[in-house]
């Protein structure tokens, strides 16, 4: 009995839960609601594969509810890291920010093979940004700029097809990825990953 509490349970979280929808052309995400309350940023990372086992079109691919079996077979792609943070942020949360961007390895390799020293760039402050709406384009104007391997950019084009992505910071939880693979005709393959037990 209390089996089936908990299976009824898990069921009615999951039918209450909020939708997160990534295609080769935008990310439509519930968590995002116009609220300074909720987590209003967006990370994107571009990724290789370094297993070649990894074919999510074998029928031997393991379809498990949390896709351990992909984080270990890619790597971050340092050629496309963009970002965008829509919170308003006081000084110390700036401090704290600043103090996280500069600790992201993969974000100072980007720079560095741009010929930018990550150590020269402006401390982060305190700033009003606009918070992002439900749905966000990749290849269209959200009014806001993107961080593209430190350069802002009004858009960063649509996915691009046989890539994998890691996006990042689309909760409040910070262990919460989605691992995206578009295909070759840009059909995107989202696998739910979160990392607060690995």
């Amino acid at each position: 009995m209390k089996k089936i509490k908990f299976i009824l349970l898990i069921g009615l979280l999951v039918a209450c839960g909020k939708e997160i929808e990534i295609t080769n052309e935008h990310v439509l995400n519930e968590y995002w609601d116009n609220s300074e309350k909720t987590n209003n940023s967006i990370r994107i990372q571009k990724m290789k594969v370094i297993d070649s086992s990894l074919n999510i079109f074998n029928k031997e691919f393991v379809r498990e509810s949390n896709h351990w079996n992909i984080v270990n077979k890619l790597e971050i792609d340092s050629s496309f890291y963009c970002s965008y943070y829509g919170l308003s942020i006081s000084e110390k949360e700036a401090d704290e920010i600043d103090k996280e961007m500069r600790k992201d390895e993969g974000l100072r390799k980007i720079l560095l093979e741009k010929g930018i020293d990550m150590d020269t760039l402006p401390k982060i402050t305190r700033t009003k940004r606009k918070l992002l709406s439900q749905k966000v384009y990749f290849n269209k104007d959200n009014g806001w700029n993107w961080n593209v391997n430190g350069i802002r950019k009004q858009t960063i084009g649509n996915l691009k097809n046989s890539t994998w992505y890691k996006f990042s910071e689309l909760t409040m939880n910070n262990a919460y990825y989605k691992y995206v693979y578009v295909d070759s005709i840009g059909q995107t393959h989202v696998f739910n990953v979160n990392l607060a037990n690995y």
